[in-house]
């Protein structure tokens, strides 16, 4: 199966302004303001970034896990 692109991808953090700082200092990410989503008293809880890298079609391939390897939730 090919992938065609991410439009977008949505990542639960404990700490958003922690996390921001993560994202931009890692990997480049770009905060888009005018996207911020804010409950009704004004308090930002959720925000967009854009974060730069390849933009090229990714490939997935289903795998089956090495004999005696198990996933452990």
């Amino acid at each position: 199966m090919t992938l065609r692109g991410i439009h977008h991808v949505k990542i639960a953090v404990s700490n958003l302004e922690r996390s921001l700082q993560f994202y931009t200092d890692v990997f480049g990410a770009r905060r888009i303001a005018d996207a911020d989503h804010v409950d009704d008293a004004g308090r930002l809880y959720a925000c967009t970034l854009d974060v730069p890298g390849p933009r090229h079609p990714a490939r997935t391939a289903p795998r089956r896990a090495p004999r005696g390897l198990r996933a452990r939730l």
